[in-house]
């Protein structure tokens, strides 16, 4: 396992940057127009009010923060790493679209950060935060721990882009272009879970963060997640192109694809910090907190759609 990961030397001023603080703007814009395809779906609308944008708005501010650190660090690094590929091109192009975000975020706060449906504006915010978050799986695997053990950064980012415009786009009105999107949007959503079940066997790979309870049932929940995406996507998607869709397998969708994302990314993000792991809850019992993952996810959909 030694000979299989390496690293970038860092300088003595010099840190690598965040790995999840790129993706957080995107994991909202995502997760959101995720869920609201799903409601829209159902035949509700979730109308969000005043002080919910406020709130949103009040949020934001420690995101932006820990994006301008994020920024700084990524023009702090070595000269060694500056000069791989179009690094520097891409650092600006990153801060570009950062303050382009945050003006649109703050300019129409309706439309971006809660909107009822996708929008024009809230599919440009969508892609300024998709790009973002790329740029920021760029930066940090360039510059923080590299093994072919990892999983990769943007397979967790690429699969949220795709699903937020795939349900956004089945639950629209009917277009002449919409049946040819989503017929594009399906097949790399498909690929993409393709890739993420093939990365299943690299959750467990011969590394320390295995140790990790945490690790284990963000795993546990992960696959489970993928699999009742798989099914509930292939229900769906055929009953959708016989003339309409179950609303319940719209819902178990969304929150399995966002679940499977959101937790595909904090694992790639654990396996390059080099925490101590040594003493890890799960050094004995790993299979336990996987478990404990895969029941906790299925009793919390469960539970969203018995409410529902």
């Amino acid at each position: 396992m030694a000979n299989s990961v390496k690293k970038f030397k860092q300088g003595p001023y010099s840190k690598p940057p965040l790995v999840l603080v790129p993706m957080i703007s995107l994991a909202w814009a995502g997760g959101w127009m995720t869920i609201t395809s799903a409601w829209q779906a159902s035949g509700r609308i979730l109308a969000p009010t005043q002080d919910l944008q406020e709130s949103i708005l009040l949020l934001s501010v420690p995101v932006l923060i820990a994006n301008i650190y994020n920024l700084l660090l990524i023009y702090n690094q070595p000269a060694i790493v500056k000069q791989q590929g179009h690094y520097q091109a891409l650092a600006i192009v990153n801060a570009v679209v950062m303050i382009a975000a945050l003006v649109l975020a703050w300019g129409a706060p309706g439309q971006v950060l809660a909107p009822a449906r996708l929008t024009v504006l809230g599919t440009v915010f969508l892609a300024l935060t998709s790009i973002q978050a790329l740029l920021g799986n760029y930066f940090a695997q360039v510059t923080r721990l590299t093994s072919p053990l990892f999983i990769p950064l943007p397979l967790g980012s690429g699969a949220l882009i795709v699903a937020s415009y795939l349900l956004a786009l089945v639950t629209a009105n009917h277009g002449v272009w919409q049946r040819g999107l989503i017929i594009i949007c399906l097949g790399a959503l498909a690929i993409l879970l393709i890739a993420v079940g093939k990365m299943i066997p690299r959750m467990w790979a011969p590394l320390v963060t295995r140790r990790s309870g945490t690790y284990q049932f963000l795993a546990g929940l992960v696959v489970t997640a993928t699999l009742v995406a798989a099914l509930a996507g292939t229900d769906s998607f055929v009953t959708y192109w016989a003339g309409g869709y179950q609303t319940l397998l719209i819902l178990c969708l969304a929150n399995s694809l966002v679940a499977a994302t959101f937790g595909l990314a904090i694992l790639a993000a654990m396996q390059r910090y080099q925490n101590d792991y040594r003493y890890g809850k799960a050094a004995r019992h790993p299979y336990r907190y996987v478990l404990l993952g895969c029941l906790t996810f299925l009793l919390a959909l469960l539970m969203l759609l018995w409410k529902f």
